[in-house]
């Protein structure tokens, strides 16, 4: 069955976990140790399932932290294009295009099966996707997508403060890409009450909400941080979102208005959440159809949808690298 807009999480490293592969000296030698996690069972089974192309994709990190990423980013592209138009797997992976600016977009090869346009991001243990389906939308197009997902490391970011002195000059590290009114609510720890959040960590939150507010919706434009409009580019009425309990999701937050230029931007949609106690996530998308609302987080059970697939026989022998 596909539906319009839809959303899936992954936490990359449960899925895939990083073996402790080291030798007897505790050292694992840097270009061995991805080569060590891709042949473990569960990165091993999807591996064998992509193109040689996104197989490359993966196996070119370093580090099997960030091939894990790698790997969830490639498994939730194809599970999007086939919950999206109802292609096989092998269909998923020959429609993935690029538009203007480098925008993904899946466009298949039957007409009936329409077009998907999703966005990805991933941080810390983390991979999400908002994906827009052009089969069910009623617009006879996609719509422009964008989502940016961002972890709040807290002693770390402490840390990366004092360095700089204060918060004020910390924060201002990143003032070319954003206008002098937001900067300074970020200082202040101005929430969209008025109400200043004192603590550190509290401000953090503040910083990294508006920060995955800009990331996703230049990532929706197609013209990423180097826009023309980027210092123009102003999120209003923002609260940071509550953390929520391990592995549950805070209420939602759907206050946020988006102006460029000192003129509001009508019918966008933008959605704020906490995923757990650490991850905060923006989405937005560039029109809202009436009554439509922003589809939950799936938490995509790696097990689950493999074996899914093998019973729907979506992917079938000839599908295999393909």
């Amino acid at each position: 069955m596909t539906v319009p807009l839809f959303r899936l999480a992954l936490d990359a490293h449960s899925a895939f976990p990083i073996p402790n592969t080291s030798d007897q000296s505790g050292q694992i030698p840097l270009r061995q140790a991805t080569t060590n996690w891709s042949v473990t069972p569960a990165p091993a089974r999807v591996l064998a399932l992509l193109s040689p192309e996104e197989v490359a994709s993966v196996l070119r990190f370093l580090r099997p932290e960030d091939a894990a990423l790698a790997l969830g980013s490639c498994l939730l592209k194809r599970l999007a294009v086939v919950r999206g138009s109802g292609a096989t797997w092998a269909e998923a992976g020959r429609g993935m295009k690029k538009e203007a600016g480098g925008k993904p977009v899946w466009k298949g090869e039957n007409p009936q099966q329409g077009e998907v346009e999703f966005n990805v991001s991933h941080h810390g243990n983390m991979v999400v996707l908002v994906a827009d389906s052009g089969l069910k939308n009623g617009l006879n197009r996609v719509r422009r997508v964008g989502i940016d997902v961002v972890k709040i490391n807290v002693p770390k970011d402490t840390l990366a403060v004092r360095r700089e002195g204060s918060w004020e000059k910390w924060v201002r590290i990143f003032a070319d890409v954003m206008p002098e009114e937001e900067v300074r609510r970020i200082v202040d720890g101005e929430n969209a009450e008025g109400r200043g959040q004192q603590s550190l960590e509290g401000r953090l939150r503040r910083f990294y909400t508006y920060w995955g507010l800009r990331e996703a919706y230049v990532k929706m434009s197609g013209e990423a941080l180097v826009a023309p409009w980027l210092k123009e580019l102003e999120f209003r009425n923002v609260n940071a979102p509550c953390k929520g309990k391990e592995n549950t999701r805070s209420d939602t937050i759907r206050s946020v208005e988006v102006w460029v230029g000192g003129k509001k931007i009508e019918n966008v949609g933008v959605e704020l959440q906490a995923l757990g106690e650490d991850y905060i996530v923006a989405t937005i998308v560039e029109r809202v159809l009436r009554g439509e609302e922003f589809a939950a987080f799936e938490n995509v059970d790696f097990e689950s949808e493999m074996n899914t697939l093998d019973s729907h026989k979506t992917i079938k022998k000839d599908d295999l690298g393909d």
